[in-house]
């Protein structure tokens, strides 16, 4: 591979920007191969994607203070990324960001030896991340990369990274060979691709030409379908404290944790979306992210602060976003505009908060339903009659009058379904049963 060299480059917060940009520049054009390489924790086709999204937010936080100061740029750069860090894969890269910002946190530009240390401190920032660390993944790539500079301290910085990097990306077939659903699959470890894309960014602007991820395969593995053993819903949460790592761990699997000061990013697959969502109380949580792991794109968003609802939603196909007392709006308008085109939130405060549709849950549950069938979310949410009551029988009269084929019902918790059920059937409706919700009242819409 022909390289080029640029004599004099330095490694400091000027460069770090163009870093960022180049990053997010050459992600967008490989994400689509590394997508196709995802099949661990996950085989749901977006770790591209996913880290593409995540160094969005670190390029936006670096433009908007720019600074020559190698580590209050790199600062920047993993704040940013955490602040925006989508799945696993997007947890997992913000956290070797911020192990990379601790060693590099009190120069304005970085040498060889010194960039062996900082990329020591990102490779176990990021294992520090994961719950149960695994073999053969980003993880170990990380180190490698670490280990390979450090095993080269006469180089040079035009020189060192792309040959570290040379060194790591032949022998990744054989690591992620150490773990056994990527041995079993025959694909090399989208997450580890991902990150070595990062650093061959970086060492192209430390002095070397060939683009970053050319060695990716052109073709795609042949299509994975999620394993759901590991839990049925993706759980992301941004929040103001820590937690506890094992309480994170025990709600389900590939849990991932992350954070700088007071904020802190998590991530799990599990059974309980709810449980998950409530690992810290309501005024800690800025923004919490439901989604199904089975999910197809193009679905609704739904803005809700009732987790005892964000179950159903999430499996009828919608990204559910949880917004918590210590939200930042603009955060959550930016999360939710990124996120689709229907976006429906529960009560009219969310609504303008997320700038989104006024809806209520029934209006909600119903547009999710016809979204889950192909139809037109918007005529769904127009067209439902609605109304909330603690009498289902005589309301229930007066939402038939002009007749109807669909009952949709937002239970209480604790209520008697079966009398839900019998009224349905006797009014000859189609019932579909959501929640249960917090407050004592039903929520009733016919279609």
């Amino acid at each position: 591979m022909e390289r080029h060299t640029t004599a004099g480059v330095q490694f400091d917060g000027t460069l770090v920007q163009r870093w960022a940009d180049a990053c997010v520049d050459r992600l967008r054009v490989v994400a689509p191969r590394i997508d196709a390489l995802n099949v661990f924790p996950v085989a749901d086709a977006d770790t591209g994607q996913n880290v593409t999204f995540t160094l969005l937010g670190g390029r936006e936080a670096v433009a908007a203070s720019p600074t020559q100061h190698l580590g209050e740029a790199v600062r920047l750069l993993a704040a940013g990324s955490l602040r925006q860090a989508r799945g696993s894969s997007g947890v997992i890269v913000s956290g070797w960001f911020a192990g990379l910002a601790a060693g590099l946190a009190d120069h304005a530009t970085s040498d060889v030896t010194r960039l062996a240390d900082a990329l020591g401190m990102a490779a176990a920032g990021a294992r520090q991340v994961v719950a149960d660390p695994w073999p053969g993944t980003v993880l170990e790539v990380a180190q490698q990369v670490a280990d390979a500079v450090a095993a080269r301290p006469s180089h040079t910085m035009a020189t060192v990274l792309p040959e570290a990097l040379d060194a790591v990306r032949a022998r990744l077939a054989e690591t992620s060979a150490h773990h056994p659903v990527l041995r079993s699959a025959g694909v090399i470890d989208a997450g580890a691709c991902a990150l070595l894309v990062v650093l061959e960014v970086l060492a192209g602007l430390l002095g070397t030409s060939p683009p970053a991820g050319a060695w990716l395969p052109e073709a795609g593995v042949e299509p994975h379908q999620p394993d759901q053993s590991g839990g049925a819903f993706e759980v992301m949460l941004h929040i103001t404290v820590e937690v506890d790592r094992g309480r994170l761990a025990a709600t389900g699997s590939a849990a991932a944790l992350t954070g700088l000061g007071d904020e802190w990013r998590t991530h799990v697959h599990t059974d309980d979306p709810a449980t998950a969502v409530g690992l810290v109380a309501p005024d800690q949580l800025r923004l919490g992210v439901v989604r199904a792991i089975t999910s197809a794109p193009g679905g609704p968003v739904v803005v809700t602060a009732d987790t005892g609802l964000v179950a159903w939603y999430a499996a009828a196909g919608a990204v559910v976003v949880v917004p918590g007392g210590a939200v930042v709006p603009g955060h959550l308008r930016a999360l939710v505009a990124a996120a689709g085109a229907h976006v429906l939130a529960t009560d009219p405060e969310l609504a303008a908060m997320a700038s989104a549709m006024t809806c209520d849950p029934v209006r909600a549950a119903v547009a999710c339903t016809a979204a889950d069938e192909g139809a037109d979310v918007a005529a769904a949410v127009h067209r439902v009659r609605t109304a909330e009551t603690t009498d289902l029988g005589p309301v229930l009269a007066g939402l038939l009058v002009d007749g109807g084929e669909v009952l949709t019902v937002v239970a209480p918790a604790g209520a008697d379904l079966v009398a839900v059920r019998d009224l349905a059937a006797s009014c000859g409706l189609e019932l579909v049963l959501v929640g249960p919700a917090s407050g004592p009242t039903w929520r009733l819409g016919v279609d």
